[in-house]
């Protein structure tokens, strides 16, 4: 989907149906989301999200801009962080990503799968 997809009108609706009915939603994306994932997130503090993979899925080695953006998100108390498919990160090491993550969540708001 394009970047801007968490943006979309139906797609907030559906958040926000989500929200309501006390559930929660994961965002499995890659980091060019991660912007349009922070407003979302802030615009429904009442919903629950779950951060798959670190946000890193086939995310290319831009480690400033990534994290960046994850500590943007990291920032909302509405949002954990789930590690895992280091596989499908496409990074030569992804010691640094995982490091980061750890610092930005902390480990109260990080889970493994």
């Amino acid at each position: 989907p394009p970047p801007d997809a968490p943006r979309a009108p139906a797609y907030l609706e559906g958040l926000r149906a989500l929200a309501a009915a006390g559930l929660h939603w994961e965002w499995c994306c890659s980091p060019s989301h991660l912007p349009a994932i922070v407003e979302t997130t802030r615009e429904l503090p009442g919903c629950q999200f779950v951060l798959d993979h670190c946000g890193h899925n086939g995310g290319g080695d831009d480690f400033d801009t990534w994290a960046a953006d994850l500590r943007r998100l990291a920032a909302c108390p509405n949002v954990v962080c789930k590690m895992g498919a280091i596989e499908e990160w496409t990074v030569d090491d992804p010691q640094p990503y995982l490091r980061e993550a750890l610092a930005a969540f902390g480990f109260d708001r990080c889970l493994a799968e």
